[in-house]
């Protein structure tokens, strides 16, 4: 008889949707389609810290206008939208990734489902040195850089005048 997952099972990115049997971490990140939350540029990159409470930065700042739309990295589900240490938050999970997103407004709900590209707030007022979105990546608790998830952007020069 087959099993089917139970009602508060987190949504499934596309590839795996429907599956019952447990899906690997390594599985599950590259079937994940991630994309850019914002465009704009990365002006300041991530950092890790050199242990759990050390200095860094733990994810990446885009620069973006304020009230720009947001938009889900990838699939997932709202596990919080509040404020963190009086910021603007939302945090969107799927399995042991939870990517957060700072400083944004969301009227979204805590357990919402999103798909990637879903518009999930508004950026908010600047904070820190720029105006711009605070990405972070957490894998099964540490963090990493989104950089290495986010699809590569293809960038177009203009042509220089002969």
């Amino acid at each position: 008889m087959p099993r089917t997952p139970p009602a508060h099972a987190e949504p499934q990115p596309a590839g795996v949707r429907g599956t019952v049997e447990p899906v690997t971490l390594t599985a599950l990140l590259t079937s994940l389609v991630w994309l850019w939350p914002v465009v704009g540029p990365v002006v300041t990159p991530f950092q890790e810290p050199a242990h759990a409470f050390g200095p860094g930065h733990r994810g990446v700042d885009i620069e973006a206008e304020e009230g720009s739309s947001i938009r889900a990295a990838h699939d997932g589900a709202i596990a919080f939208a509040g404020l963190v240490a009086g910021v603007p938050t939302v945090t969107i999970r799927i399995g042991p990734i939870a990517t957060s997103y700072q400083p944004v407004h969301s009227s979204r709900a805590v357990g919402a489902v999103v798909r990637a590209g879903d518009v999930i707030g508004r950026l908010g007022a600047r904070h820190g040195t720029c105006t711009c979105l605070h990405l972070g990546v957490r894998v099964e608790g540490r963090y990493r850089d989104p950089l290495q998830f986010l699809q590569p952007r293809l960038v177009i020069k203009s042509p220089r005048a002969p």
